[in-house]
């Protein structure tokens, strides 16, 4: 995922997610290395995403944080959660 990642644009990242999960492919991996913003409504798709893979038996994490998913992360204590491989 590269640019922004906010109310407008976290619909398309929740599609996206979906459809890895439905390919069952064994972990889902989010890239959030190329993010310039990120908002608590990224982190609810990603939260929600985790949840539904978990249930579907699929690992899930995200990897390569840019310094404000970082952020994010840190501020909501989310990071443990979406970070663990």
């Amino acid at each position: 995922m590269e640019g922004e990642a906010d109310f407008t644009t976290s619909p398309r990242l929740a599609e996206a997610l979906e459809e890895a999960m439905a390919n069952r492919v064994g972990r889902v991996e989010v890239d959030l290395g190329s993010l310039s913003f990120c908002d608590c409504s990224c982190v609810h798709v990603l939260l929600a995403a985790r949840e539904r893979a978990m249930g579907a038996g699929l690992m899930f994490a995200c990897v390569a944080l840019s310094p404000c998913a970082e952020r994010v992360l840190e501020l909501t204590q989310a990071g443990p959660l979406l970070q663990a491989a």
